[in-house]
């Protein structure tokens, strides 16, 4: 069963500052079994819950879905292939029932129609996981540089749609898959490109700003519950095809998916007062947003969700 992580022994806090410099060892499959024995048991039945996850036909997404199943959860399961998502989440077990829509989520069209889609129907937890990186610069069908419009624009706009559905439950929760890789990097301008085009440095921008959207979301007091967290290392598809060379050299760490899917479904499942709102966190513990790049501006939730609702509404 999932758990929680207890309050740390001096041992802990030892093993912690090790990993932090460590930065393989913890980012990879090492780091989670260190942790993991420290995870406290929690017995969680989430029947009767409503779990939307956006990118869930394989890798990570999959992972989440199936440990959603596992717990008992109604899952509504988004991506861009259909027939490839319900190939891979039906045979998937679980109490509660299980759906498939089409979402592209870089685009806001597709955004808009699966809120449309999803009109009325109960919903307790949003899991944000649906990405991509990409080699070569691209735009959106909306004219946006693709990967803001996927990792921020889009999953802004679902968010925002779906409010109404969420602020009728008893324990909504909105959970952003984000990375490790954000560390390495300043937030930069909303929309941003560096010129030559960086896929890598791109993807990083677009996950550092989904953590000050986390905290802007979590602000003026919202009962919905606001998380980020990142997964480490993770062996899948996307990563193999995205960076075939750090794929090549860091495949024997490589977390699992379902290492990597862990803390995203203990956000899902754990009691909210275990929870800071606002938080990003990593193997099931409250993490620093930022180690070894500056902090964000005090404003910079506000930018982005000003630049993001702008850029919906031009469309």
């Amino acid at each position: 069963m999932l758990g929680a992580m207890s309050q740390p022994s001096r041992w802990q806090r030892v093993v912690e500052r090790s990993l932090d410099v460590l930065v393989p060892v913890s980012f990879g499959k090492s780091g989670y079994r260190l942790r993991r024995r420290w995870f406290d048991d929690l017995n969680v039945d989430l029947r009767g819950r409503t779990a939307l996850v956006t990118g869930g036909s394989r890798g990570i997404g999959l992972a989440i879905v199936e440990a959603l199943r596992a717990l008992g959860a109604n899952v509504v399961v988004a991506a861009r292939d259909v027939a490839a998502a319900r190939a891979a989440c039906e045979p998937l077990t679980g109490a509660g029932s299980l759906e498939v829509h089409e979402l592209d989520v870089s685009s806001l069209a597709s955004v808009h129609a699966l809120a449309d889609r999803l009109h009325g129907a109960s919903l307790d937890i949003v899991i944000h996981n649906g990405g991509g990186m990409y080699r070569q610069q691209e735009t959106s069908v909306d004219g946006l540089e693709l990967t803001w419009a996927t990792h921020v624009v889009g999953p802004f706009a679902l968010t925002y749609l779906l409010l109404p559905q969420l602020e009728q439950s008893d324990d909504a929760r909105v959970i952003t898959v984000s990375s490790g890789g954000q560390y390495m990097v300043a937030l930069p301008a909303p929309g941003h490109v560096d010129d030559p085009y960086d896929g890598v440095k791109q993807y990083a921008y677009a996950k550092r700003a989904q953590l000050a959207l986390t905290r802007w979301w979590s602000a003026g007091g919202s009962p919905i519950g606001f998380y980020s967290m990142h997964p480490g290392w993770v062996d899948t598809k996307a990563v193999a095809d995205s960076m075939p060379s750090f794929y090549r050299w860091t495949k024997p760490i490589l977390r699992t998916p379902a290492q990597g899917a862990d803390t995203a479904v203990w956000l899902a499942a754990a009691p909210r007062r275990e929870l800071a709102d606002g938080g990003f966190y990593f193997d099931r513990a409250l993490r620093k947003p930022h180690l070894f790049s500056r902090a964000d501006a005090d404003d910079a939730g506000d930018v982005l969700a000003q630049w993001c609702q702008r850029a919906t509404l031009q469309q």
